[in-house]
């Protein structure tokens, strides 16, 4: 019984039926891969206003990869949308550890504002501007770098990023966390 089913003229006539869909796919599967991509030509339908500003949005996780600090003892990164700042810094013969944690924003001159929301400089139980006094005082900041006790934040006196003749100016930083920075191409 079981061999008159295997050798029955309509599961043959599958098989073969099968074996040349397969074959028919695979060719045509190799030469979709070894073909050349082809190139579609669009019209311009706008022309071009030079005059007209250029804006690029970065995501936090492309800023994060330069910020970049000078000092080697001192590390930026990027947590919850917070940029932390750790660093080991010698006070007195001792290695003191600081932490802060930041919330970035955008003055209206394009400087970029760290608002302070936690600091701790090893373990001193003294306030938040008393501990800013402190890292103004004796921190290794960058020459751009200020400190605002008052407001509680730091000032960062961002110039326009130069990349051969062109410029970037940081202007804002959106709702979705996304750093905005003005194109200035040079003709």
């Amino acid at each position: 019984m079981m061999r008159k089913i295997i050798y029955s003229p309509i599961w043959l006539i599958l098989f073969l039926l099968l074996l040349l869909v397969n074959g028919v796919t695979l060719f045509m599967l190799t030469q979709l891969i070894s073909s050349e991509p082809s190139m579609k030509e669009h019209e311009q339908t706008t022309a071009i206003n030079h005059s007209s500003s250029n804006y690029i949005l970065l995501d936090e996780e492309t800023v994060s990869k330069y910020l970049i600090s000078d000092d080697p003892n001192t590390k930026l990164s990027f947590e919850d949308h917070h940029i932390i700042i750790q660093s080991k810094t010698k006070v007195y013969g001792l290695n003191v550890k600081t932490q802060i944690d930041t919330v970035p924003s955008v003055s209206q001159n394009g400087n970029l504002i760290l608002k302070v929301k936690d600091i701790s400089i090893g373990q001193l139980p003294i306030s938040q501007k008393q501990q800013l006094k402190l890292v103004k005082k004796v921190g290794n900041l960058p020459k751009d770098v200020s400190v605002d006790i008052d407001n509680e934040q730091f000032i960062y006196q961002l110039d326009a990023l130069k990349f051969g003749k062109n410029q970037l100016k940081l202007k804002t930083i959106n709702s979705k966390n996304q750093w905005v920075f003005k194109l200035m191409l040079k003709e």
